[in-house]
């Protein structure tokens, strides 16, 4: 290994024992990631020389001897951009390297047009750096997060199960626009690092994310699971019933996102909205069909809207052989499910009683609920951002 890359790696160790143990001294650091006194001072030197890390004064003891100095990230030296790319819409959000939010920007635009919408995006993030007072050199980077599969050699978006259904070099352009690093990611992969961060536990897991789509992604000893392409989570879009209907994305009859993904669910409550058939949902929803949303369908399940539990019960059994399935290929220790369904007692009572009923293995030990929220969705390109540039994990 050359100098330089074990310089980098021992970089990687003081900062992400900074983060984990925040306010700490340098014997004490010393200890926690077995490097020498001597390499470590060196270093932290260096860091405090470029304002990357602070010292926050020394520590009261009644030992003889140097008192300790206590040392911190400077999370303020640099900020971050996330991007969040959705279907008619797109946020900027703007953080320090905590990922405490201090601005965000919210934009209802047709995505359609691929190169027509990233002139746009472009423009937006050029007028949001200067709404804030900040210069290029400021950024640690820019974090997008993307609905469908990417090429994480590129950054680009692909042709199957892609965002615009083309190969767009969506990394290449906006880097040569703005002149800015940019992470280009899947929004699920995105999700999972995002949940890293939150709980350093968190090493060896799956990771679900159900909403409008429906993904997963594998993490194995703090490193996503991936390929060329972050085709290999798209746990929604495996194959479930005979149905004859082709799925937008994936071009394929029966799959599990195309039926029971929150928009396949509403489109199915859609379909049978009436003073007779849905008399809770026609009910909360005033007689007008434009006001049904997911969430009035969820509050109608704990209600007992008949149809809707029958809906949410044909989902939560598909979706438990999903998650059976893909816990006998890869074995995670823990998985961990994102989406506001999930903190609905109707359907998580349903998913678990299906998975007891195939599975001896009490599931409970190892599934856990993302605290994530769906406005704090918008946070999690930040993550990638600081994983790949910052902490070089």
């Amino acid at each position: 290994m050359k100098i330089k890359d074990i310089k980098k790696r021992n970089i990687s160790k003081i900062l992400n024992a900074l983060r984990k143990n925040n306010n700490t001294s340098k014997k004490d650091l010393s200890e926690i990631i077995n490097l020498s006194p001597s390499t470590l001072t060196e270093i932290c030197s260096d860091l405090l020389e470029q304002g990357i890390i602070k010292e926050l004064g020394e520590v009261n003891s009644d030992k003889p001897g140097r008192k300790k100095v206590l040392l911190s990230i400077n999370y303020d030296y640099k900020k971050i951009i996330g991007v969040d790319i959705k279907n008619n819409f797109f946020s900027l959000t703007l953080t320090n390297l905590k990922g405490d939010v201090e601005a965000q920007k919210y934009f209802n635009r047709d995505t359609s047009e691929a190169y027509i919408f990233i002139n746009e995006l472009i423009d937006e993030i050029k007028n949001f750096i200067t709404e804030n007072n900040l210069n290029k050199k400021e950024l640690l980077g820019i974090g997008i997060s993307i609905v469908g599969a990417i090429d994480f050699n590129t950054g680009s978006t692909m042709n199957f199960i892609g965002f615009w259904n083309e190969s767009v070099p969506l990394k290449k352009i906006m880097e040569d626009k703005l002149e800015i690093p940019i992470y280009v990611n899947n929004n699920v992969k995105n999700l999972a690092i995002y949940q890293m961060f939150l709980d350093d536990e968190f090493s060896d897991f799956f990771f679900l994310k159900y909403g409008t789509g429906v993904g997963g992604s594998l993490v194995i000893q703090s490193e996503l699971f991936k390929k060329e392409s972050s085709l290999s989570g798209e746990i929604g879009h495996s194959i479930i019933n005979n149905d004859e209907n082709i799925c937008p994305v994936c071009k394929r009859k029966g799959c599990f996102e195309n039926n029971y993904s929150e928009r396949a669910i509403l489109e199915k409550i859609e379909r049978r909205y009436s003073k007779e058939s849905t008399p809770i949902i026609y009910s909360m929803t005033f007689g007008n069909k434009s006001n049904l949303s997911f969430d009035t369908v969820l509050k109608a399940a704990e209600s007992g809207e008949i149809i809707v539990l029958k809906i949410l019960q044909e989902a939560a059994d598909y979706l438990a052989v999903l998650i059976l399935n893909m816990f006998t290929l890869f074995y995670p220790k823990k998985i961990v499910l994102c989406g506001n369904i999930f903190k609905n007692d109707v359907f998580i009572n349903y998913l678990f009683g299906y998975i007891h009923n195939k599975q001896i293995f009490d599931f409970k030990k190892i599934i856990s609920v993302s605290t994530i929220s769906e406005k704090e969705e918008r946070c999690a390109p930040i993550f990638s951002v600081l994983k790949e540039r910052f902490y070089m994990l």
